[in-house]
């Protein structure tokens, strides 16, 4: 049998959690309280005590990994529901402005024109200049119009210069 002694991690943790000033606790606290014991541990070595400070840096670096991917897991997860409501939006105008109808103002109720700047803002990041406009707009109301006659929805990714584009921003992430 090796390594540190079980009860010594429980009396760790256990000063830890009765710190007043820290009303809970959380992994970081258990290892810095870990880290600021070993050197009030009487029958710790120095080789031992920088083999377990190696430990407690590395179990750090595995916490810091796993604390910045669920991070980024949250923000893929968080554009990707902004960039489905953009698009949508985008769609609506698009339809709108093909149809040369008008838009209601989920807010306020009113009638609206299609927002041109939503609109070019989108088209601009894709490469679609101001003579084009009309064009794009029109097939991807044909398309909207074909994936809705076969039952499906069409979505961004349902385009291929739209899906290139939002895979850009995801590699911006």
């Amino acid at each position: 049998m090796s390594g540190i002694d079980p009860r010594y991690v429980i009396n760790r943790i256990s000063s830890t959690i009765i710190r007043k000033e820290n009303p809970s606790i959380n992994a970081l606290d258990v290892l810095m309280s870990l880290k600021a014991g070993l050197d009030q541990h009487p029958s710790i070595t120095n080789e031992l005590r920088e083999r377990y400070l190696n430990f407690i840096s590395l179990a750090r670096k595995e916490y810091d990994a796993i604390a910045k991917n669920e991070v980024q897991k949250a923000f893929v997860y968080s554009y990707e529901e902004s960039a489905k409501i953009l698009m949508d939006n985008y769609l609506d105008n698009v339809e709108a402005y093909c149809n040369k109808s008008r838009l209601r103002d989920p807010l306020t109720g009113e009638e609206i024109n299609p927002d041109e700047k939503l609109m070019r803002s989108i088209e601009e990041q894709i490469g679609i200049s101001e003579n084009a406009k009309k064009a794009f707009r029109e097939e991807i109301l044909i398309r909207i119009s074909a994936y809705a006659r076969k039952g499906k929805r069409f979505d961004y990714n349902s385009h291929d210069r739209l899906r290139k584009q939002s895979r850009k921003n995801y590699s911006l992430i």
